[in-house]
C-alpha cells in the first residue's frame, strides 16, 4: 500500500467520524490538515514532506489547494473508507506471505500481531534489510565473516536509515559493526572502514 494512501486515510479520519465536513476539513484546528496548509501551526511535529514525497506536489499554497481537491475526490470515491480498509488488509496478508517466503528471521508470533505498528516496522525494517543484503550481493553470512564496517554495510545502513526506522543499535547488532555511536557517526560522515 502507498504512503500517499496512507496520509489520505489519516486526513479524512475526522470527515468519516462525522466531526467535520469537507468544507471545514482544513479550517479545523484539531485536524494534521490545518497544520499543513498553515505552517506557522506545524511547530516541530509535521513539515510538509509527505506532501512533496507521497503526493509530489508543491509545499506552498498551490500544492495545499492541489492536496485539498485530491483529498475531496478521495473521499468521494470512499466515503466510509472500506476500500482503503480492504486494501490494508490485502497489503497486510501479501506483507505476511512474503515474510514467510523469504525465511527471513522474524516473523510475528500470531496473525493478529501484525496489526501492532511496532511489528509492522519490524516487518519493514527486516524485509527492506532483505532485499538490501541482496542487492549488495550479500548473504547472511558475509555479515559474521566481515566484522566492522566496509562499504558494503554502510550502505546498507545509510539506505535502512533513510527507507525504515531502524535505530543504529539494531542496525550495528544486525550488521556485526560493533558500537552503534560508532556506526552513527560513520553514516553521518559517510565513511567505511577497512
Amino acid at each position: 500500500m502507498d504512503a500517499l494512501r496512507v496520509m489520505d486515510y489519516i486526513h479524512l479520519n475526522h470527515l468519516r467520524k462525522g466531526h467535520l465536513t469537507l468544507e471545514h476539513l482544513k479550517d479545523s484546528p484539531l485536524t494534521s490538515i490545518h497544520r499543513l496548509m498553515n505552517p506557522v501551526h506545524r511547530g516541530d511535529f509535521m513539515t510538509g514532506e509527505g506532501l512533496v514525497n507521497f503526493a509530489k506536489m508543491p509545499d506552498t499554497p498551490e500544492g495545499w489547494s492541489l492536496y485539498l481537491a485530491r483529498l475531496k475526490d478521495v473521499y468521494l470515491l470512499d466515503a466510509d473508507g472500506q476500500g482503503f480498509e480492504m486494501e490494508w488488509e490485502l497489503a497486510r496478508l501479501e506483507a505476511n506471505r512474503a515474510l514467510k517466503e523469504s525465511g527471513l528471521r522474524i516473523a510475528p508470533a500470531n496473525e493478529s500481531s501484525i496489526e501492532d505498528p511496532a511489528c509492522l516496522d519490524q516487518l519493514h525494517s527486516e524485509m527492506t534489510f532483505g532485499r538490501l543484503l541482496a542487492e549488495a550481493g550479500k548473504q547472511e553470512a558475509d555479515i559474521a565473516r566481515e566484522a566492522g564496517v566496509p562499504e558494503w554495510k554502510l550502505r546498507i545502513v545509510m539506505a535502512m536509515t533513510v527507507q525504515t526506522t531502524a535505530t543504529f543499535v539494531w542496525l550495528a547488532s544486525r550488521l556485526n559493526t560493533g558500537n552503534p555511536c560508532y556506526l552513527s557517526n560513520l553514516c553521518r560522515r559517510g565513511q567505511a572502514t577497512t
